[in-house]
């Protein structure tokens, strides 16, 4: 009897992670994938398509790459404690060969709203100039590491914005052909550009150390 409940509970506990709106890794992340990008659903509030919005604290996993169209950001975070692991899998903005004017598109956004505890890891985003790759401008307490941030726009011969945080936020092991920058305080560590590390020493200083950019050599 005993191993009969058990059977039934395991079957039950299955049939829940199948369900469509639980797309759920064993160890309780949230897995994105393409499809899932396109069914919505990924949290409370998002739509088919993109963008994907994470409106709710938790950790979310990629499961494939994300290739984004035309006209829309890749994830908007509109929430705190979020952590996103790219899990080696890249977020894939279009290149924008006409439109050197606002609204722009981003890869990763906060949406300019004021945010914490945000972290990004393992993982690549292409977002060709004028786009942001990573925009985390509003987030405090953000953590960016291990990710690789391809800005460059061939068309027009550019490249854009790899990273950006706001104040007590942590760069570590990213490596970016674009601008990484951070508003200090915080902390910068072996992170690399072909491009500008930029600091924002108006409210203080970053401990920074091991880092290379056209600007900046430790």
């Amino acid at each position: 009897m005993i191993k009969r409940i058990c059977f039934t509970a395991l079957i039950g506990a299955a049939a829940v992670l199948a369900l469509p709106g639980m797309a759920l890794a064993v160890d309780g992340q949230v897995l994105i994938t393409q499809a899932r990008a396109m069914a919505g659903g990924v949290t409370a509030g998002d739509a088919p398509g993109f963008p994907v919005t994470i409106s709710e604290p938790g950790s979310y996993r990629l499961a494939s790459n994300l290739i984004v169209p035309a006209g829309a950001n890749g994830i908007e975070i509109t929430a705190n404690d979020v952590t996103i692991d790219l899990n080696g899998f890249s977020i894939v903005l279009p290149e924008a060969t006409t439109q050197t004017s606002p609204p722009f598109f981003n890869g990763i956004t906060d949406l300019g709203t004021a945010r914490k505890f945000i972290t990004i890891r393992d993982g690549t985003i292409i977002g060709p100039d004028p786009a942001k790759a990573i925009d985390l401008s509003a987030t405090r307490y953000a953590t960016v590491w291990g990710t690789k941030t391809n800005t460059l726009n061939v068309t027009f011969n550019t490249s854009g914005l790899g990273i950006l945080v706001n104040t007590e936020s942590l760069l570590r092991n990213n490596v970016s052909d674009g601008l990484i920058f951070i508003t200090c305080p915080g902390l910068i560590t072996h992170n690399v550009s072909s491009g500008n590390i930029n600091r924002d020493i108006t409210a203080g200083e970053c401990v920074h150390n091991n880092n290379r950019g056209l600007n900046l050599i430790e």
